[in-house]
């Protein structure tokens, strides 16, 4: 049997059963539960990459019936304090697309329940489109149908004839985009709109909007932190170090600026292992920042490499995640 239907069949037992999962939050309640989540939508929809405001909903029920929330600049300041973070959950949205003032923070607000936003301040500014959300926008305002692009030598082939199609379609071109300088990734994705004929607008369009910095200034009233997501969220350890300390101090600086309050907390954007080097863990401690959080295993305590889980619409894997079950099955992969 596969470690993946393995896997499926404890999730089933753990959803179905009290005695599981107050066994394994007992046994992982020294472990925080860090939930991070990017985009949102109203009731009974879907969202690439996100959840609709009633599953969230579910997600902030479960989590408050069992653990304290805290935001992320509560917990590094407790374990600062060698104070007790036991039986905490964490709630971390990144980057600040404003679908998260629409359908989360209500919740949030209604429940008297904490988070931590992290966002990229460029694009709160209006500045710049997120890179993905620019792959995403000309994807989907394809025809239904197949085509064919090439750039560098390479070829992709870009299937729209369904949504799931679509959505592989969009997520090989952000793995090729990914590893990519920032000088040809931007020449890529302009090579793209020009010979698919999509015009890509100066200033995101409504799905892909920012929060302004009106709204932060309410929520940040209102139980939220926010923190930094950089200036322009490019993978920190590909650019020049100048580049990488202009993001890391920059945008600590005009959020603070514009939010009058300190920022004490820290996201890598792409937190994939090699997204992230002892160079950047270094100057983002060195920026001034009090912790960061990445999305990698979690490993020895180190306040600049805090591990999150990634939260969608999979209840089954919500739960499993809730209760500790996720980090049990990375310490038993570490000590294999």
């Amino acid at each position: 049997m596969s470690h993946w239907s393995i896997k499926s069949i404890l999730k089933s037992a753990f959803v179905k059963s009290p005695f599981l999962t107050n066994c394994a939050m007992k046994l992982t309640q020294d472990y925080p539960k860090i939930f991070l989540y990017h985009r949102f939508c109203e009731p009974g929809s879907t969202i690439w990459g996100g959840i609709s405001q009633d599953e969230f909903e579910w997600h902030i029920e479960r989590v408050t019936e069992k653990y304290e929330v805290i935001c992320f600049a509560e917990f590094l300041l407790r374990k600062q304090r060698q104070a007790s973070t036991r039986n905490c959950a964490i709630i971390t949205v990144d980057d600040g697309y404003r679908d998260f003032y629409q359908y989360a923070y209500p919740v949030l607000k209604k429940s008297s329940v904490p988070a931590t936003l992290f966002v990229t301040s460029d694009f709160i500014q209006q500045r710049i489109w997120l890179w993905p959300d620019k792959l995403k926008y000309i994807v989907q305002q394809l025809q239904s149908g197949r085509y064919s692009f090439e750039f560098n030598h390479d070829c992709f082939e870009i299937n729209t004839l369904d949504n799931a199609s679509r959505l592989a379609s969009w997520m090989r071109l952000s793995n090729t985009c990914i590893r990519l300088p920032l000088t040809k990734r931007e020449m890529l994705i302009k090579s793209l709109s020009e010979s698919m004929g999509i015009e890509v607008p100066r200033f995101p369009s409504k799905d892909y909007e920012a929060c302004n910095w009106n709204e932060l200034r309410e929520m940040q009233m209102n139980r939220i932190e926010i923190g930094s997501h950089t200036l322009t969220h490019p993978v920190l350890s590909m650019i020049p170090v100048d580049e990488m300390l202009k993001e890391l101090n920059d945008s600590k600086v005009e959020i603070e600026q514009m939010l009058n309050g300190q920022v004490s907390t820290f996201c890598y954007p792409h937190g994939g292992e090699n997204d992230i080097n002892d160079a950047v863990v270094k100057a983002t401690a060195e920026a001034g920042y009090r912790g960061a959080v990445h999305g990698n295993p979690p490993r020895e305590w180190n306040p600049f490499l805090v591990p999150r889980m990634g939260a969608d619409d999979d209840r089954k894997e919500f739960i499993w995640r809730l209760c500790g079950m996720e980090y049990v099955t990375a310490r038993i992969k570490a000590l294999l």
